[in-house]
């Protein structure tokens, strides 16, 4: 049976596309970093090992471009120089220098051989298959503000669920954002029944950026700090049968929607501390869907 169900398995990884990254980027993309987070990669398929031998995840150090005095050099002499001509150069790590000794035919404008950047040394990096969500690969590191980065991913690094190595090497360019950037939301929910169970949402605009369970308690206090500037909300369920989501009503066995209610958050600003006061009231509706129902019986 093992031998049938491990055939079965390598039969299944040939119908399937390759292992990749959910969200395709591009080699020169530069993706911003949260300072204070875990940085997550989430793929197209399950994943079961990794090698990380094969990762490489390394600072980049950007330089900037030198201004080159030769080139103030050449213009001033009273030789003329014709542009279609041959020039001898050597290629240092970020300038070049006339020289006798090669000749090497450059560009007018050309700066593809001139590098502005230095590549660091290998780094110690966490990598972790996320427990719950088996797609996601976790990387755990200490952050420097400011600092780009570079991922590696060489053939062979990934082992998906069903045996299939990534084929394709994966480059990714990352830059740390200021901590300076982001804010912190205080919450404190109030006027809870501490029988009943509830599921909170934090949202900014229509994404979830947190949701949690809450129970057994009068009242709630929690910091949730690096947000991103924006306008939150939290949507509150009456979660009766604490399964961590909103269920309807059941007519047949006459049970009523559980109730929602959604309480705005004052907007968050970079660098802010936000203080949100919510009182737990399914009977109160929200303002804005108040003001709906005046307006539909104006009409």
């Amino acid at each position: 049976d093992t031998l049938i169900d491990t055939l079965k398995i390598k039969a299944l990884a040939r119908n399937l596309t390759p292992i990749k990254l959910s969200r395709q980027r591009a080699s020169d993309d530069i993706i911003p970093i949260n300072p204070f987070k875990s940085l997550p990669l989430t793929f197209n398929h399950p994943l079961k090992n990794l090698d990380t031998s094969l990762i490489n995840f390394r600072k980049v150090i950007l330089q900037e471009p030198i201004d080159d005095p030769i080139e103030e050099d050449i213009s001033t002499n009273s030789t003329a120089v014709d542009e279609d001509s041959p020039v001898r150069v050597t290629i240092t790590d970020s300038t070049a220098i006339i020289t006798e000794e090669e000749e090497i035919e450059v560009e007018k404008n050309d700066t593809s051989l001139v590098s502005l950047e230095q590549i660091g040394p290998r780094l110690s990096v966490d990598y972790q298959i996320d427990s719950l969500i088996k797609r996601t690969l976790v990387i755990n590191h200490s952050w420097e503000e400011g600092a780009n980065y570079r991922l590696e991913i060489l053939p062979g690094a990934i082992i998906d669920w069903y045996e299939a190595p990534n084929k394709d090497t994966i480059l990714l360019n990352y830059l740390v954002k200021p901590k300076n950037e982001f804010g912190t939301i205080k919450l404190t929910a109030t006027e809870m029944d501490s029988t009943q169970n509830y599921w909170f949402q934090l949202l900014l605009g229509e994404n979830e950026v947190k949701a949690f369970p809450v129970k057994n308690s009068t009242g709630y206090k929690q910091s949730f700090p690096a947000l991103l500037p924006g306008t939150y909300s939290l949507k509150i369920i009456e979660d009766l049968n604490g399964n961590g989501r909103w269920d309807p009503g059941n007519y047949d066995k006459k049970l009523q929607s559980e109730k929602i209610v959604t309480a705005p958050i004052e907007e968050l600003r970079a660098g802010w501390d936000v203080e949100a006061e919510v009182k737990v009231n399914f009977d109160v509706k929200p303002k804005a869907e108040e003001e709906s129902e005046i307006e539909k019986e104006s009409n």
